[in-house]
């Protein structure tokens, strides 16, 4: 695993930062947060592997926030959408009524879905080991929305958590020094996401 040290290396790519191409990150996206703080977790990357996230984790926060259980983004969501006739009309296309109980839902696109997910929790993994994820790390993703409850005991005994409000919470474990490590993220107390990285 190769070490972030003094914000040399961008945690994304784990390539060496130039001085003027430099920008800090937000694990997660402050488009995730109800309410901005100043408390979020920020770590260097280069500007280019910051801003090739930024349409695929507005696009995350407005699908999770349509499926989950919270209103509090809701408003911000709804915005987004108004503003961009596109995204708007990539959604709609999206939603289809579930003929097992009639309700509407709606398609999460797996791909971007996922990038963003391994964003989040390579983002995590660099800021509580101070290493970057090695790209030939494989990655394992379970995604469950709508959970009626959150499994608490993990989060309990996880070596690293955080929680941020109501929008976002984690918990991680990482095992001795092989990197092997496991990320449980939720987002509006209700969308649960698990990211592994294995060698």
């Amino acid at each position: 695993m190769a070490k972030i040290e003094h914000a040399t290396y961008c945690y994304l790519c784990g390539e060496a930062l130039q001085r003027d191409d430099v920008a800090r990150d937000h694990i997660p996206s402050r488009a995730i947060f109800s309410k901005l703080t100043d408390h979020q977790i920020t770590l260097p990357a280069h500007r280019k592997c910051n801003l090739d996230y930024s349409e695929d984790e507005e696009s995350f926060r407005n699908d999770i926030s349509a499926i989950s259980t919270s209103q509090a983004i809701w408003p911000t969501t709804v915005r987004s959408l108004s503003r961009n006739p596109g995204r708007l009309t990539d959604t709609l296309s999206r939603t289809y009524r579930d003929s097992s109980d009639g309700i509407h839902k709606l398609k999460i696109p797996k791909e971007r879905t996922e990038r963003v997910l391994l964003k989040y929790a390579r983002g995590l993994h660099a800021y509580h080991t101070k290493k970057f994820v090695p790209p030939h790390f494989k990655s394992s993703i379970f995604f469950q929305p709508a959970v009626e409850s959150i499994p608490i005991n993990v989060i309990r005994k996880a070596s690293f958590r955080g929680k941020f409000g109501g929008d976002f919470a984690y918990a991680g474990a990482i095992a001795d020094d092989t990197g092997i490590s496991l990320w449980t993220m939720c987002f509006y107390r209700s969308v649960l996401t698990f990211v592994g990285f294995t060698d």
